[in-house]
């Protein structure tokens, strides 16, 4: 997909679909209840701590020393068990 944004036209369409995908999110979280948001939240955050681990040594490492997998970070309170770094 990344060779679509070297051709003009084609790229501009894929960055126009990528902004109406997240203004469609936004609109939806606009009228969420409390927990539906805290439910995306949580949600965005088990990627966030997913795409770190697979793809920053340092983070890797300090989990890893500290017993710590993606897997054990499901919700913000669960960030405490993370390592300082």
């Amino acid at each position: 997909m990344e060779f679509a944004y070297k051709i003009p036209l084609l790229g501009t369409f894929f960055k126009v679909a990528r902004v109406k995908k997240h203004f469609n999110t936004m609109m939806r979280l606009y009228d969420a209840t409390p927990s539906e948001m805290r439910e995306y939240q949580n949600m965005k955050l088990r990627e966030i701590i997913a795409f770190a681990y697979k793809n920053v040594a340092l983070y890797r490492e300090k989990w890893d020393e500290a017993g710590i997998s993606p897997d054990d970070i499901q919700t913000v309170e669960d960030l405490s068990k993370l390592p300082l770094i």
